[in-house]
C-alpha cells in the first residue's frame, strides 16, 4: 500500500471517530433497560411437560411444566445420570467465555443465581423450570428435546447436542462432551403465588466493564488467542499488546477474526485500531454488525471500500 493511501485511511478511520454510537456503553444502557423491564407471566395455562418460550429481559426464556414422574425422578435419583448434581460448577458457568455481549448478564446472574442453585431441583416453584434459552457452553440455542437420548432430557442444545434434565442439569447422554458440565442459566425472577412469576429485576442505572475486564484470565493463551478474547471484551490495552507480539488481526478462528470480535464486543476505537492495523472484513462481517445494529461501523466500513 502506497504512503499516501495508508494517510488518507489514517485520515478516514480518525475524523468518523465523531461519528461513533458509544458502543459498548449504548449496548449496556440496552441491556439493562430490558431486564428492568419486569414481566409477569402467567403459567397456570402450561400442561405437564409442555414448554412456553417467552420473549423477555432482552432474551429467549423457556418455562416448562413438571410432570409427575419429572417430580419423581428429581426428588428420588437424579445423582448418577447428570454431571453436576450438586450445581458445583455454576460460578464456572457463569464466567466462561466472557465477552462485552453478555457482560451485564454475567453480573447480573453473579449477583442471583446462587440462590436457585441451592434449592435441589433449581426452582422456587416445585412444578415449572424457568432457564434462559442459551447454552453457557457452546451460547447456542435451546429447545425443548424433539427425540431425546436420554429418559429424563427435557432441553437439548441445537449445536452440541447436549441435553439437560427438569431442572437444566447436563445429562450424560450418548455422546456428551465431557468438558460441557454447565446446567442452564436461570433468569432473574420471583414468585408471585403458586401459577405466576415476574421475570426481571432493579439493577443499577450503569454497567461498568473494568471490574470484569480485570477479571479476564489470559495465562496460557498466545498472543493469538490473546488478541480473540480481549476483541470480545474492549481490551483496548491487551489488543494493542498481543498485535506487537505477532497476533494477526486478520486470522480466523471459528467464529470470526479479530474485527468482527470487536464489532460485536470493543469500540469504535478499537474497531478502527484494528483497520489501521489491516484488518479486513470477513464473510461474517455484516452478520456481527447486525447482530449488535452498529451502523457507524456498516457506514464506516462501506466508506473504506473506495479509498
Amino acid at each position: 500500500m502506497k504512503l499516501v493511501q495508508k494517510i488518507s485511511i489514517f485520515l478516514c478511520l480518525t475524523t468518523s471517530l465523531v461519528k461513533a454510537d458509544n458502543f459498548p456503553e449504548s449496548y449496556f444502557e440496552k441491556e439493562l433497560k430490558n431486564i428492568n423491564q419486569t414481566v409477569t407471566i402467567d403459567l397456570k395455562d402450561i400442561k405437564p411437560g409442555e414448554t412456553l418460550e417467552v420473549n423477555a429481559l432482552g432474551r429467549s426464556v423457556l418455562i416448562y411444566r413438571r410432570t409427575a414422574k419429572d417430580l419423581r425422578y428429581l426428588s428420588n435419583h437424579y445423582g448418577d445420570d447428570v454431571v453436576d448434581p450438586l450445581n458445583k460448577n455454576w460460578k464456572k458457568a457463569v464466567d466462561y467465555r466472557p465477552s462485552t455481549l453478555d457482560s451485564v448478564w454475567k453480573k447480573v446472574l453473579s449477583d442471583t443465581q446462587e440462590q436457585y442453585e441451592l434449592k435441589h431441583d433449581r426452582s422456587l416453584l416445585k412444578d415449572y423450570m424457568i432457564v434462559l434459552g442459551h447454552s453457557p457452553f457452546s451460547s447456542c440455542a435451546i429447545y425443548a428435546t424433539p427425540k431425546p437420548t436420554h429418559k429424563h432430557a427435557i432441553f437439548y442444545d441445537v449445536c452440541k447436542r447436549t441435553e439437560y434434565d427438569s431442572s437444566g442439569r447436563v445429562l450424560k447422554n450418548i455422546g456428551y462432551s465431557k468438558s460441557d458440565t454447565f446446567n442452564l442459566h436461570i433468569p432473574p425472577y420471583k414468585v408471585i403465588d403458586s401459577t405466576k412469576i415476574e421475570l426481571g429485576l432493579k439493577t443499577p442505572s450503569k454497567h461498568d466493564q473494568a471490574e470484569q475486564i480485570d477479571k479476564i484470565d489470559y495465562s496460557g493463551l498466545t498472543p493469538q488467542e490473546t488478541l480473540w478474547l480481549a476483541a470480545h471484551n474492549n481490551d483496548f490495552e491487551t489488543i494493542k499488546k498481543s498485535i506487537q507480539q505477532g497476533a494477526s488481526p486478520n486470522k480466523m478462528q471459528y467464529r470470526g477474526s479479530a474485527l468482527d470480535y470487536a464489532i460485536t464486543g470493543s469500540s469504535y476505537e478499537v474497531v478502527t485500531y484494528l483497520l489501521a492495523k489491516g484488518a479486513k472484513p470477513t464473510a461474517v462481517t455484516n452478520d456481527m454488525i447486525e447482530i449488535v445494529g452498529r451502523n457507524d461501523i456498516y457506514k464506516l466500513l462501506e466508506s473504506l471500500k473506495n479509498q
